[in-house]
């Protein structure tokens, strides 16, 4: 029986699978090894965090950026905002679905990376709660983004039955609620401890089972107290 052989299709194929590129690789060099595709990442991911930042009032400040404050706040709208990653997260990771090729959502030994990026299946949490925290769904903008991507990740990740999906499915309900975070607890300041004051030298210590140095012909630390002509 003559054995078949594989297509040089399907040989190029399973070499590739073989030398599936794992996480630290992927995500190290490959601004690097598609610099067009970085550029076009960060220019999007900048697009929107300048919307974002106008349609919540956001105005970065001489005290944010240093000088020039025009150059780095077109570069960073939203530098130094807490919600600056999330905006980031949630622009990105959509960009990155809606092309939706192997070098926007590449499969790594690991897992599935986006834009070179991050995992996005571990995105749940943060986004959702983020937004609850910083009230970003009052920037049309960002609500449109962020609605869109928690459709996609219920539908890829849904299943995964933790935080992340767990959060996303309560989001898309209209159940989740931020945790209450306690207050940070003030420490008590220390009692300072007062000094021990030490018996004075006039007035030994006096037992009920010895006489006293005084009366014993021996004066303090052993020094007689008898007088020398």
């Amino acid at each position: 029986m003559v054995k078949k052989q594989a297509s040089p299709k399907l040989k190029q194929r399973a070499y590739m699978e073989s030398k599936k590129w794992n996480a630290v690789e992927w995500i190290e060099n490959w601004d690097s090894r598609y610099p067009a595709h970085a550029t076009e990442r960060r220019e999007y991911v900048r697009t929107i965090a300048s919307k974002v930042a106008e349609e919540i009032g956001y105005t970065p400040t001489f005290e944010t950026f240093g000088w020039p404050r025009e150059k780095y706040a077109a570069i960073f709208p939203l530098g130094h905002h807490p919600a600056e990653e999330t905006v980031g997260y949630v622009a990105g990771t959509l960009y990155a679905f809606r092309k939706d090729t192997s070098v926007w959502v590449h499969n790594v030994s690991e897992g599935v990376i986006v834009a070179g990026s991050h995992f996005p299946d571990v995105l749940g949490y943060q986004i959702v709660s983020e937004t609850h925290r910083y009230n970003l769904e009052i920037s049309p903008t960002y609500s449109s983004l962020y609605r869109e991507l928690l459709g996609l990740l219920d539908q890829r990740f849904g299943n995964n039955d933790d935080r992340h999906s767990i959060a996303i499915k309560q989001e898309l309900a209209g159940q989740f609620v931020l945790p209450i975070e306690p207050p940070i607890q003030q420490a008590e300041p220390k009692v300072k401890s007062e000094p021990r004051v030490p018996p004075t030298m006039d007035a030994p210590l006096v037992t009920g089972y010895e006489t006293p140095l005084e009366f014993s012909g021996l004066g303090i630390f052993g020094i007689t107290k008898t007088s020398h002509v």
